[in-house]
C-alpha cells in the first residue's frame, strides 16, 4: 500500500432553417443565493464528454458550515429564472465534517429531474470516508456509505454513466492510499456493481481523478488523474475502459507540473483541459483524446490562468464547421478571479471579475438551462463571497440565445432602426437586418396583406447591437407581405415582395 503524499433533455436544439446563429448578452447583476451561514465550495453537475444537453433545472451542491467542527452537505435546485429558495440538508449531522460534494445526473425529456446521486467526504471514526446520497421519485434519501473501510479517502468525483436494465449507473472515483479507486454504483438501490483499483500496479502517488462517460453507452469510461514524477511534479494520465470494465492507460501531459484536469464539454470525442507550466507560466491546455495535437486555451507570459471551469454548447450555423462552439468559462488569477465568454475560445471576449486574491473564492458554473418554447438558455456561474463572519454564496447569470438571429456587431448604434431586407424581391429566402440601441425585448413577425401573422421571426430580449435574420417563405404563396420589427416604444413596418 502506498503512503499518502499530501486532488437529458439533449435540447439538441436543432432548427428547421438553414441558419442557426448563436450570441451571447452581457453577465448579470450578482444575485445573493444564500445568507446566514457559511456556505462553501459550490459545485453544479459535472460534465459529460458527448451527447450532453441543455436541461430545464439542474442542482448545486455545498458545503454549510454552522460550527468550526461541523459542516453538512446542502442542495438547491436551479432553473432558467431562479428564486433560489428551498435548501436541502443531503446530511445533517452533529459536531461532524462533510465537505467536497460533487453530483452527477440523469435528466428526463420533460421539466424534472429523474435521477441525481451526490457523493462527498465525511470526516469520522479518525478517518476520512466517502458517503453519497440519491434523488429519485423527487425525494432525497438518507446518506449511504459507498466506502468507510480502512486508508485514507478524499477527492471524490461522479459522473452519470447509463440506465443499464432500469438501473441508474453511475461512475464513481476517489483517492485512497495513493490510489485511484472506481466504482460502477447503482444510485437507486446502492449497488456496487464493479469495484476497482485503476492504479494498483502503479508505485507512484496518483491523486485527484476525474471521470467521465458517453451518453447512453455503459461504457467507454475516462478517468484523468495526476500522477507524481520524481522531482515531486505530477505527470496527467488518463484511464479508458472499453468492454467488461477493462481499463487500459495512456499519458496525457508529462512536461512540467501538471494539475486539476477535468473534462471539456465537447460535442463529440473526448477532451481534457489541465493547468501546466511548462512554458514558464501557468496556462491552460486541451488534450484530445487519440490526438497528437496539444492545443493551448488560455496562457499568458505573465499571468499565472487557473481552475478553468467551462461551459461549451454545439450551435448548428452555416459555417462549413458544424462542430461551433459557444464557449463561457472561468480563469482564476493571482489577483482576481474572472469568468470569460466567447465564441470558439476567439475574440471577441467579454468578461467579469468575481473577487480577488484576499476572498479566495471558489466558483462552479452549469451547462446551461432551457426556457421551454424559446430560443434561449441561461447559464449560472456560482460563487462563495465572505463577508463580515459569514460566507455567502452569490450567482451571476448569461443569457444565450440560440436562434435564427446573428448579432453581426457589437458597436451600439445611435438609435433603433429596421432595415428593407435583402434580396427584394426574394424567391424562397430574404434577410431582415434591425438595430437596437439599448437592451430591449424585441419582436419581430412577418404578416400577409390581411394582417394575419404568417411567422414570429424574433421574439427574445436582446443586447443593444445590429442584427440578422432570415425569413423562409418557400412554403408561402408569391405576393406582398409585410414585417414589423417592436423594440421597446420603436415600432416599425415595411413591405416585402415574395415572387416564384
Amino acid at each position: 500500500m502506498k503512503t499518502l503524499v499530501c486532488i437529458a433533455v439533449f435540447a439538441a436544439i436543432v432548427m428547421s432553417t438553414s441558419c442557426v446563429l448563436s450570441q451571447t448578452g452581457f453577465w448579470d447583476k450578482s444575485q445573493r443565493v444564500t445568507s446566514g451561514f457559511i456556505d462553501k465550495n459550490p459545485s453544479f453537475d459535472s460534465r459529460r464528454t458527448n451527447g450532453y444537453g441543455l436541461t430545464y433545472i439542474s442542482f448545486l451542491v455545498f458545503e454549510r458550515h454552522t460550527l468550526l467542527d461541523n459542516a453538512n452537505i446542502c442542495v438547491l435546485k436551479f432553473g432558467y429564472d431562479s428564486s433560489f429558495g428551498g435548501v436541502k440538508y443531503l446530511s445533517n449531522d452533529v459536531n461532524t465534517i462533510n465537505r467536497n460534494p460533487k453530483i452527477a445526473f440523469k435528466h428526463t425529456l420533460s421539466d424534472s429531474m429523474s435521477n441525481a446521486m451526490v457523493v462527498w467526504e465525511k470526516v469520522e471514526n479518525g478517518r476520512v470516508n466517502i458517503y453519497g446520497c440519491t434523488y429519485y421519485n423527487r425525494v432525497w434519501s438518507a446518506p449511504y456509505p459507498i466506502d468507510t473501510g480502512a486508508g485514507i479517502k478524499s477527492n471524490p468525483h461522479i459522473a452519470y454513466n447509463t440506465v443499464l436494465s432500469g438501473s441508474f449507473l453511475y461512475s464513481v472515483v476517489y483517492e485512497k492510499d495513493g490510489d485511484i479507486i472506481f466504482k460502477n454504483y447503482e444510485s437507486v438501490l446502492n449497488q456496487v456493481w464493479n469495484d476497482i483499483n485503476l492504479t494498483n500496479a502503479d508505485t507512484a502517488i496518483c491523486r485527484n481523478p476525474k471521470v467521465s462517460s458517453m451518453t447512453s453507452y455503459a461504457q467507454p469510461i475516462f478517468v484523468v488523474y495526476e500522477r507524481q514524477k520524481a522531482n515531486g511534479d505530477f505527470a496527467l494520465y488518463q484511464k479508458k475502459s472499453g468492454t467488461d470494465y477493462i481499463f487500459t492507460g495512456d499519458t496525457v501531459a508529462l512536461r512540467g507540473n501538471n494539475r486539476n484536469a477535468d473534462f471539456l464539454n465537447a460535442y463529440s470525442g473526448i477532451s481534457i483541459a489541465y493547468e501546466s507550466n511548462f512554458s514558464g507560466k501557468w496556462g491552460i491546455y486541451e488534450y484530445i483524446y487519440g490526438s497528437s495535437q496539444l492545443n493551448t486555451l488560455i496562457q499568458s507570459p505573465v499571468f499565472n490562468n487557473r481552475n478553468l471551469k467551462n461551459y461549451i454548447y454545439p450551435i448548428i450555423t452555416n459555417s462549413p464547421n458544424f462542430n461551433s462552439m459557444l464557449t463561457s468559462y472561468i480563469v482564476q488569477r493571482p489577483l482576481a478571479a474572472k469568468i470569460i465568454s466567447s465564441y470558439q475560445l476567439n475574440p471577441p471576449f467579454d468578461s467579469i471579475t468575481v473577487g480577488d486574491s484576499s476572498s479566495k473564492c471558489k466558483l462552479t458554473m452549469n451547462s446551461g438551462l432551457y426556457r421551454n418554447s424559446t430560443f434561449t438558455i441561461r447559464i449560472w456561474m456560482v460563487f462563495d463571497k465572505d463577508s463580515v463572519g459569514f460566507s455567502t454564496l452569490d450567482a451571476r447569470g448569461k443569457l444565450v440565445v440560440i436562434s435564427n438571429v446573428n448579432r453581426i456587431g457589437t458597436e451600439v448604434p445611435g438609435s433603433y432602426s429596421l432595415g428593407q431586407n435583402y434580396p427584394n424581391p426574394f424567391n424562397a429566402k430574404t434577410v431582415v437586418r434591425f438595430s437596437l440601441s439599448v437592451v430591449s425585448d424585441v419582436v419581430l413577425k412577418v404578416y400577409d396583406v390581411m394582417g394575419r401573422e404568417v411567422e414570429t421571426l424574433v421574439n427574445e430580449r436582446l443586447q443593444a447591437g445590429t442584427y440578422e435574420t432570415m425569413f423562409n417563405g418557400s412554403e408561402l404563396s408569391s405576393g406582398i407581405y409585410f414585417y414589423q420589427l417592436i423594440a421597446g416604444d420603436y415600432r416599425e413596418t415595411k413591405k416585402l415582395m415574395l415572387l416564384k
